[in-house]
């Protein structure tokens, strides 16, 4: 829930991830989960912010090439993604 991720957030969630992402990434299983946690993260856009100061974008890109053709960490990937490119695209035109 909402309440749950604005308190991994402000914990420090996003670095955590961030580092098992890198650290771990010859691993699909940890990129899949992680791409997951940052999709899902992403999903409040107060928390964008936080995930491009952490490369985020990056670390799902290099999921995304290292597992392209693991369809699980693809979807994961991708999803997380296309949330986290949704920055600022959501705003009413005047």
């Amino acid at each position: 829930d909402r309440e749950c991720m604005s308190t991994v957030c402000e914990e420090g969630g996003v670095t955590v991830v961030s580092n098992a992402l890198r650290r771990f990434g010859d691993v699909a299983r940890v990129q899949e989960e992680g791409c997951k946690a940052l999709w899902t993260i992403a999903a409040k856009s107060s928390h964008r912010q936080g995930l491009v100061r952490q490369a985020a974008g990056e670390l799902i890109i290099a999921a995304a090439s290292t597992f392209k053709d693991n369809p699980d960490v693809l979807e994961a990937a991708m999803g997380a993604g296309q949330v986290l490119g949704s920055h600022g695209k959501h705003k009413k035109k005047k």
